[in-house]
């Protein structure tokens, strides 16, 4: 990217790694963000999307059984958000709050992901897969 009557450069894409286009032209940096390294992994609550099943098939290529376990992991949500609505059971979202300034509806971090990393995540019973 050039700027200015100097034509200056003021960025340059990094090199793209092997095989990129079968990675959806990602660069070695967008594929390295869902990485999950077995240690990480062990960190992670149960509803982190580096987690979702569907997800890892479509980066593995395999897109049919992709498109597949996303219908199921679909189906799962919406038989669980009927039954809280069957049973009246409020959805808190665990980790932000909904918060209202005027007309205006914004979402807050609470702050309690990294000790409840610490900690394990305790309660943790919710399974999105």
């Amino acid at each position: 990217m050039f700027c200015g009557d100097g034509e200056e450069c003021i960025w340059r894409s990094a090199t793209m790694p092997p095989n990129h286009d079968q990675f959806y032209g990602f660069s070695c940096f967008a594929m390295d963000l869902n990485s999950l390294p077995e240690p990480l992994a062990q960190k992670l609550p149960t509803t982190d999307s580096r987690l979702r099943p569907d997800q890892r098939l479509l980066e593995e290529g395999k897109v049919s059984e992709a498109e597949e376990e996303k219908l199921r992991v679909e189906q799962l949500q919406r038989e669980a958000r009927t039954e809280r609505e069957r049973t009246g059971e409020e959805w808190i979202p665990r980790f932000f709050r909904k918060e209202t300034d005027g007309d205006q509806e914004h979402w807050v971090f609470k702050g309690n992901y990294w000790s409840e990393r610490e900690n394990h995540f305790p309660g943790q019973t919710l399974q999105l897969w």
